[in-house]
């Protein structure tokens, strides 16, 4: 019964051992579990697939015992197929012609005014951003962030949570990460990659930045699920570094649904993956470079982990509001991963805008996220010394003969 919960998890890096028959609860999951006591209560987070079409669920429950995990199991079994069982795990933003363009060397660096050129800038295409919130009003957002949701509401300190449907930003971090893959062509301040995408919030991180695998593995499911979200391309400038079974799961979603997933590889200068950019073969991940097209100091690195780099030290983009700085009019200079992520998502939009017709195919033909990764490393500089991975470059994908 409770072995259903590791079904996926051999995408995790490096892969946890088979598990022995009929395991017991505290062996559920990505990894050895918590055993709860009414002393030490432990939070499970479950990734629920019900029957019948619709997108996947994720339960969480508090737990006081083995008996109590095994009892609340069997009630999430009798609504459908439990695809993960784990504790709650936290999760961190990883953060290490317009009048300010000229400032952003990344747009230079990976080429994106040549795909412009070529008349490719992301329009149609729906990138989520799964954050803490996007300041939807900022003057390089304003008019391109569609209604999103909340996954962080009701936390003591942050701003009033499912009626601004993650359209607010009490860090900024998810408005830096925003404009960099999408903000406006529109002459007021910043340039994104995907000037013509649509930017559609997620927010599951909270003011501090930090937030929950459970809200992370929701956040996922729904900007993929076709009737919520509806995204084509998935930001996650964020990590930790456990494997989550319910990400897995959250992300196994959403490539089925042909959603491409990217997300940054971490900001500890060593060659050790996180989550979710670790979910090999499924979630591209970013390591970052320089102005001057090196590794970045504080990029993860090496292979197979990391797959593409992407520009992510000193990085301009639109901020929250701050004192001495206009309404809805900041601008901050930041770096990490964090900020390689979401030029390597407008890449990917611009991609997807000259190759719409990019589907799941056969096993052959590999999945959206395969089709498209093969395509980003073709088409990427060479390999940057000490990544372990090459520079995307946006404009070399928009003259590319499409992957079918």
């Amino acid at each position: 019964m409770i072995a259903l919960a590791a079904v996926g998890l051999a995408a995790c890096v490096p892969p946890p051992p088979p598990p022995p028959p009929a395991p017991p609860a505290s062996t559920v999951g990505c990894g050895s579990m918590a055993e709860p006591t009414p002393a030490d209560p432990v939070e499970y987070v479950a990734v629920v697939d019900e029957p019948g079409p619709g997108a996947p669920e994720v339960e969480t429950f508090t737990a006081t015992s083995e008996a109590d995990l095994e009892a609340q199991i069997d009630e999430l079994e009798a609504e459908g197929t439990v695809v993960a069982v784990e504790p709650e795990q936290p999760v961190a933003a990883l953060v290490d012609a317009d009048p300010r363009s000229a400032e952003q060397w990344g747009l230079t660096n990976s080429a994106f005014s040549t795909a412009w050129t070529n008349g490719f800038d992301g329009t149609g295409v729906r990138i989520a951003i799964l954050d803490t919130g996007v300041q939807a009003a900022h003057e390089d957002l304003a008019g391109k962030v569609v209604q999103g949701i909340d996954y962080y509401a009701g936390s003591s300190g942050d701003p009033a949570g499912d009626s601004d449907y993650g359209r607010v930003d009490a860090n900024g971090h998810g408005t830096h990460v925003a404009g960099i893959a999408a903000a406006g062509d529109n002459a007021v301040g910043g340039l994104g990659g995907a000037p013509g995408a649509t930017i559609v919030p997620v927010r599951v991180l909270g003011a501090g930045g930090s937030g929950s695998s459970s809200d992370v593995s929701s956040g996922i499911i729904w900007a993929a699920d076709p009737t919520k979200g509806n995204a084509d391309v998935i930001n996650l400038s964020l990590g930790g570094s456990s494997c989550s079974s319910s990400q897995q799961a959250a992300v196994d979603y959403a490539e089925s649904q042909g959603v491409v997933v990217v997300a940054a590889a971490g900001n500890d200068d060593v060659n050790v993956p996180i989550y979710p950019a670790g979910f090999e073969g499924e979630v591209i991940a970013v390591g970052s470079t320089t102005s001057a097209n090196a590794k970045s100091s504080f990029s993860n690195y090496g292979t197979p982990f990391v797959d593409i780099g992407a520009p992510g030290s000193a990085i301009l983009s639109s901020y929250k509001d701050s004192p001495g700085q206009p309404p809805n009019g900041a601008y901050l200079v930041k770096s990490g991963t964090s900020m390689a992520t979401p030029y390597t998502a407008a890449a990917v939009a611009l991609l997807l805008q000259h190759c719409p017709a990019i589907t799941n195919g056969s096993a052959a033909g590999g999945s959206v996220a395969d089709k498209v990764l093969a395509t980003l490393q073709a088409t990427a500089s060479p390999e940057i010394a000490g990544l372990g991975a090459s520079l995307v470059q946006a404009g070399a994908l928009t003259t590319v003969t499409c992957p079918t």
